[in-house]
């Protein structure tokens, strides 16, 4: 719920550098949003009026500046929100900024690679230089890096979509330093864009009212598009300033864009050459490869073919052997039964013409007649031996026996 109660003071720093009171925020922010309590935070603001898909560092331009990459912002909050406090995403109110007390470049978290850049506000969560809590992929914004330098970034940034994808193909190079005091952005090198972009990248003097401490007085102007309310005494003033200087980048944003369209032109121009260049190289190389190719396929069908040959007839050659053995084996063995069967008729010829023999010899033999039967002869019975008869012993009566 929204509170007209005075915004509390943050108290937490990540230092000594320029700082101001929160209290400053309060009146200059007010016209282009609402303050609002939550328990988490306290104090918090959040636009009014963005477009669907808006988020912070999206409409405005990166430059190089004294202190690194610095965000310059096309929203007329953007030289509060985007150099002081931090941001997070809620449900139910948005994209909500809780203030801050320290000015930076760009409070984001940096990651590079593979030809993209990304970055993505720093949650309340950081509150130094020695860790960082992990950002949702879909709050990060991707562009090439050879675009990360043109005049307002949102026309380059790639869709969201994609997020995942140049995530997991980038790494972390978030890398904040203090130089006297003052936070400097030292994430990604001036050489690095430069040589992505094929072309020098201006470094930009922030001093004066450009200074650290005079944006925390205020406002950015002269570096952010935009600046907080003034005050009822210079606001004549400030509105023509401000319409001058947006009429100047609006100039120089165009002349920079036809310079950039025609850096575009003339190296497409010499892409499409460099290809057909290449493709030409490439056709001829892939003659002389395709030449190659047939060759050695032509080879390698002969040598396949000669080898399915050699199979073939190595095939034919072991066929002609197990047929011949079989054949040599089957008449073997109609030899063998042809063998027995001429044996058993031998053997039964034999017999016959034995027989035959045998009755032949028979029948030249004389027939012999029987003898004539004599009838049987009366025998005499033989005579009978003459009887025996005892004669007395003289010496005793046992017939001359002796007894012991």
């Amino acid at each position: 719920m929204a509170s007209a109660a005075q915004p509390a003071v943050v108290e937490a720093r990540l230092g000594g550098g320029p700082v101001v009171e929160v209290g400053v925020f309060r009146e200059r922010l007010a016209p282009f949003g609402r303050w609002f309590t939550i328990p988490a935070y306290g104090y918090v603001w959040s636009p009014f009026n963005v477009a669907a898909g808006w988020g912070p560092y999206v409409d405005g331009s990166w430059v190089y500046s004294d202190f690194g990459w610095t965000w310059i912002s096309d929203d007329p909050w953007g030289w509060a929100t985007c150099h002081y406090g931090r941001w997070f995403f809620d449900p139910a109110y948005g994209w909500v900024w809780v203030p801050g007390t320290e000015w930076a470049p760009a409070w984001v978290d940096w990651m590079y690679g593979d030809g993209f850049i990304g970055w993505a506000p720093l949650s309340p969560a950081f509150v130094g230089f020695g860790g960082f809590v992990p950002i949702s992929v879909t709050f990060f914004r991707f562009c090439r890096d050879r675009d990360f330098d043109r005049p307002h970034i949102g026309r380059f940034i790639v869709p969201t979509g994609r997020n995942a994808e140049l995530f997991g193909r980038a790494r972390r190079v978030t890398n904040f330093d203090r130089v006297n005091g003052v936070v400097v952005n030292r994430s990604l090198s001036k050489e690095t864009i430069e040589r992505a972009a094929g072309h020098k990248v201006e470094q930009r003097a922030l001093n004066g009212v450009n200074s650290p401490e005079e944006i925390g007085r205020k406002g950015n102007r002269g570096l952010d598009r935009g600046a907080g309310p003034a005050t009822s005494a210079g606001a004549t003033n400030d509105t023509q300033t401000l319409k001058q200087q947006r009429k100047l980048e609006r100039q120089q944003t165009a002349e920079q864009d036809r310079a950039a369209r025609q850096q575009d032109k003339q190296q497409q121009q010499s892409d499409r050459g460099q290809a057909r260049q290449q493709r030409a190289e490439q056709r001829a190389t892939g003659s002389q490869q395709d030449e190659t190719m047939r060759q050695q396929m032509k080879q390698q069908r002969q040598a396949e073919r000669q080898q399915q040959q050699m199979q073939q007839q190595q095939f034919d050659r072991q066929q002609m052997r197990q047929q011949r053995q079989a054949d040599r084996q089957q008449m073997q063995m109609q030899q063998q039964q042809f063998d027995r069967q001429q044996m058993r008729q031998q053997r039964q010829a034999d017999r016959q013409q034995m027989q035959m023999q045998q009755q032949r010899q028979m029948m030249q033999q004389p027939r012999m007649q029987a003898p004539p039967v004599m009838p049987p002869r009366q025998m005499a019975p033989p005579p009978r031996p003459p009887m025996m008869m005892p004669q007395p012993n003289p010496g005793g009566g046992n017939g001359g026996r002796r007894h012991g």
